[in-house]
């Protein structure tokens, strides 16, 4: 008995031991197939998180992957976001963790609060709280804010 108990310990252990060698190297692979930094910049094609979608009667704006409709701010300046604080709360900015997350038409700003944000043709990208999936209802909002609208 106390041998086969010996004999599972070591089974176990080498088991481990063998997992921690390998396991680091099967977790740098998927992060360096989580963010291939080098394939994304060559394919010259524009991606972000969003997506184009038909959207009555606006036509085709953009929106998160999930459907809500992105805006732009008239007070944002060269590219700079100036919704902070109350502002992000109901018009939370599009955000991604990298840079190498977006390309082509889009790129990112970084917040003043560290954050890096979404732009299109320049523009940093919003949402609005209360809009739902496929529903644009932050349009002329104040005089300010406006749905993307992709031509």
């Amino acid at each position: 008995m106390q041998r086969n108990i010996l004999l599972l310990v070591l089974v176990v252990s080498a088991f481990f031991v063998s997992g921690c060698t390998s396991g680091g190297e099967l977790f740098k692979q998927s992060v360096q197939r989580t963010a291939p930094k080098s394939q994304k910049q060559n394919t010259g094609k524009s991606f972000a998180p969003v997506s184009q979608e038909f959207i009555d009667p606006y036509g085709t704006v953009l929106t998160t992957t999930d459907g809500k409709p992105l805006y732009t701010f008239t007070n944002d300046m060269d590219g700079e976001s100036t919704c902070y604080d109350e502002c992000s709360i109901v018009w939370p900015p599009l955000l991604v963790s990298y840079p190498e997350e977006v390309g082509g038409m889009y790129r990112t700003t970084q917040r003043t609060d560290g954050l890096l944000q979404v732009t299109y043709n320049g523009q940093p990208l919003y949402t609005y709280t209360p809009d739902m999936p496929y529903k644009v209802t932050g349009d002329g909002k104040n005089g300010e804010w406006s749905v993307v609208v992709v031509e």
